[in-house]
Formats: C-alpha cells, sequence, structure tokens
C-alpha cells in the first residue's frame, strides 16, 4: 500500500471521527439538549424554573477540546417520583443518543444525583434536593368539568378484561382489530354497556416500525386497499362509535391517506379521535373539511408504569379540563393504570370532574 493511500485511509478515519466524537460544537450542542430535555421532563412532574437553586457552569477538557458542562441543583417535594421522573428522562435521552451514567441517592442529605453524557463522557449533572415545601392551603373553587377517559390495545388477550369492565367510571374501550380477542371483547364490552371505538392501525415513522401491526394501513398503499383493510378492521370490532388511530406517526400526516380514512368515517356516521402521536397531524383539518365528529387527546396517562406518575398525569388532564370545560385523557391495558383510576378518581369527581364517555364531548 503506498504512502499516500495511507494518509487518505488515515484521513477518512480521523476526519468523521473528529467531527462525531471530538468536536467542541458537536458536544456543546448535546449539552443543550440535555438541558432542554431535564426542562421538559421536570416540568411533567410540575417543577418550574423558580424550584433551580444552584446553577454551575464548568470547564473542562474533554478531547483535548475546553467543553462547558453544567451542574444544577433543583429542590423538589419529599413526595417526588424519582423513578418516574428517571424513566421519563431516560426515554427520552436514549432517542437521541444520550445516557444516564450514573445514578445514586444521599440519603443523609436526602439527595439524588445523575451524571448524564455522551457514550462514557459526562456532559452534564443534575442534582434533585427533596425538601418539605411549606404550602399554605387555600379553599379552592373547583370548576365543572368532563373528562373523557380511552384505554387503548385492548384484543391481544383476555387478561384482567373483568377488571376493567367492572371498573365503575366511563371507559372507552379502544379496540384494536383482527387479533385473536377483538370481537370477544367489543362483544363483553357492549354487554356491559361501555362505549367501544376502533384503534386503527396506521403507519409510523421508521424507528417504531418494528412494532407495528400486521393489517397497518400504510401511506404507499392505493385506496382500494387502504378500503379493504378498514373494512376488515371495523367488521372484526363491532358495535363502535368511533375510530381512533394506533400509532400512524407517518399516516397522520399524510393528506390522502386520511382523507380516504376519514372520509369513510364520515360515510358511517363515526367519529374519529387523533391520538396525536405527531404535531404535524393533518386529521382535525381533513375532519374539519368533512364536517367530520372530531376530539384529539389531551394527555398520555401511563407513558411510565408507575401509579404516581399516573395519578399526576390525571391531575394535569383534570387541570386541563377546568380550563377548558373537558379533557381526553389516553391510557393503556395495565394494571397500574386502573390502579392509578381507581385511587385518584374520587378526589377529582370531589374537584368537579365529571367522567363520561368520548362520545358525550361531542354532543
Amino acid at each position: 500500500m503506498s504512502f499516500r493511500l495511507k494518509l487518505i485511509i488515515i484521513g477518512l478515519i480521523i476526519i468523521p471521527s473528529y467531527f462525531l466524537f471530538i468536536n467542541p460544537y458537536g458536544l456543546n450542542r448535546k449539552i443543550t439538549k440535555i438541558d432542554n430535555f431535564i426542562k421538559t421532563a421536570l416540568s411533567e412532574f410540575n417543577i418550574k424554573p423558580f424550584d433551580l437553586v444552584k446553577e454551575v457552569h464548568e470547564f473542562k477538557k474533554i478531547r483535548f477540546h475546553r467543553i462547558e458542562t453544567i451542574v444544577k441543583t433543583y429542590n423538589v417535594s419529599s413526595d417526588f417520583s424519582f423513578e418516574s421522573f428517571r424513566a421519563v428522562l431516560e426515554k427520552e435521552l436514549r432517542r437521541n443518543g444520550l445516557h444516564i451514567l450514573l445514578w445514586e441517592k444521599n440519603v443523609k442529605e436526602n439527595t439524588y444525583r445523575m451524571d448524564i453524557g455522551l457514550r462514557n463522557i459526562k456532559l452534564y449533572t443534575l442534582m434533585l434536593r427533596a425538601i418539605k415545601k411549606e404550602t399554605i392551603k387555600v379553599p379552592v373553587s373547583y370548576k365543572k368539568a368532563k373528562v373523557a377517559i380511552v384505554i387503548d390495545d385492548f384484543g391481544y388477550n383476555i387478561r384482567n378484561i373483568d377488571s376493567w369492565l367492572n371498573f365503575d367510571r366511563p371507559i372507552t374501550f379502544s379496540i384494536l382489530p383482527n387479533l385473536s380477542y377483538s370481537t370477544q371483547i367489543a362483544s363483553l364490552a357492549n354487554d356491559k354497556g361501555r362505549e367501544i371505538i376502533l384503534h386503527l392501525p396506521l403507519e409510523p415513522k421508521d424507528e417504531e416500525a418494528e412494532a407495528q401491526e400486521k393489517f397497518t394501513i400504510t401511506t404507499s398503499m392505493p385506496q382500494k386497499e387502504i378500503l379493504k383493510i378498514l373494512e376488515s378492521a371495523i367488521k372484526s370490532v363491532p358495535n363502535i362509535k368511533g375510530v381512533s388511530n394506533h400509532q400512524g406517526s407517518r399516516a397522520t400526516e399524510d393528506k390522502k391517506v386520511m382523507g380516504i380514512v376519514l372520509k369513510e368515517l364520515k360515510k358511517r356516521n363515526f367519529y374519529f379521535l387523533d391520538s396525536l402521536v405527531t404535531n404535524n397531524s393533518v386529521c382535525r383539518e381533513i375532519a374539519s373539511s368533512l364536517n367530520l365528529k372530531f376530539v384529539q387527546r389531551d394527555v398520555f396517562l401511563d407513558n411510565v408504569d408507575d401509579v404516581e406518575y399516573i395519578k399526576n398525569q390525571l391531575n394535569k388532564l383534570a387541570r386541563i379540563a377546568q380550563t377548558k370545560g373537558f379533557a381526553i385523557g389516553i391510557g393503556h391495558v395495565h394494571l397500574k393504570t386502573l390502579e392509578a383510576l381507581k385511587e385518584a378518581s374520587p378526589f377529582l369527581e370531589e374537584e368537579g370532574i365529571e367522567f363520561v364517555y368520548l362520545s358525550e364531548l361531542l354532543k
């Protein structure tokens, strides 16, 4: 191998490595991303900007460059759900190639420390200090508002189905089509007077494609095939009043696909619930043009399978409802979701929340 060829090969290795692993600009952008992810996750747990008590910017040498890293300390309440917070944050970090490198608790000082970075490079340290926050109890005048709870992904099995059927608040059953128990669960739910909707599989984006259902409507399908799948799905889940999208981050951004689907739902007098899995959904726009009954999700309840987290999400849902008059929460067939609903619903009702079926929000 000639000396010149060796230099070219070395260059092809070093230059990309610089921009991917050494480039300080790239690392600083990662630090900014981490900070944004942390702020978003903390806000989900009602930790506000004024709870930040200390912020230190440190300069350290990483891969031959001087990088500015961040250390932030927040006060949180003594009942803060640390494990739930970690799960929420870790999920978002992993999507962006970042990791929690260290997670430790100091029992004596009642603090939690989290080191976050890229591979084995620490870029950010988050400190959470649990304290007893003084609260002044003031009589609150709660507004009356309606909340619809939709539970997705019925159909895979009938485990715990009796527990869901016997829950003594209105729950809208969202059933996946063409599964082993789709029709049976729809029949059982109908016998109990439950509202039923079809949870229609629609094409997700690449990162979710591996988990998509067998009979999924995709953006590459011709109209005839889309309508054939939709017809089969509706037949497999009898007694439905409406349809929602299962996944669909790609399909619900596609005007052609959603135009075909929603036009057919209009013909059949069904309503459509947009699960809102993408900010670029075209469903509201198309539904409006067709004069189709339409609603959209406000809060996902159980992104973390933890009772305290779900109860916190239910509280958030209630506050939204009391602001605009109603709100829609989507959960999944998890026992912890049911447990959280059982624990939280009596207290929310005392605050003026009325649990209703989804169709009641369309009247």
